[in-house]
């Protein structure tokens, strides 16, 4: 009956552990996501900054 409860036990926790990392996995791939975008931002930001630059070059010469 030992025997038997222990392992009920252990089966519950492995299937326990499963889904929990698969929701830290989630998270860990909506953090980097979220990093991704950011540098997305950042270098549209200076692509722009270096059109206006550009521009500006044209314009004087």
């Amino acid at each position: 009956m030992l025997v038997g409860i222990g392992v009920i036990g252990m089966l519950t926790s492995s299937i326990t552990t499963y889904f929990v990392r698969e929701d830290n996995k989630s998270n860990d791939k909506d953090v980097q996501l979220e990093k991704i975008m950011q540098k997305l931002d950042e270098i549209e930001k200076q692509n722009y900054d270096l059109k206006e630059e550009i521009q500006k070059l044209k314009q004087k010469y």
